[in-house]
């Protein structure tokens, strides 16, 4: 899955998304947002893919 990461905005994006962190999707979709990264990048991975059922820490 390609995937292009950005740091910008500083303040204003954790504002905006009301959190330090946050994937979006291609389409423009929040598929995520969290005060601290994923604990498990491949977990995080396949759940916001819908691989796996469990929740990651750090949800919306």
């Amino acid at each position: 899955m390609p995937l292009t990461v950005r740091n910008g905005g500083g303040g204003e994006i954790a504002k905006l998304y009301e959190r330090s962190y946050v994937l979006v999707r291609p389409d423009g979709r929040v598929a995520w947002r969290g005060d601290d990264p994923p604990r498990d990048p491949a977990a995080f991975a396949d759940t916001v893919r819908g691989d796996r059922a469990e929740a990651v820490r750090g949800d919306r």
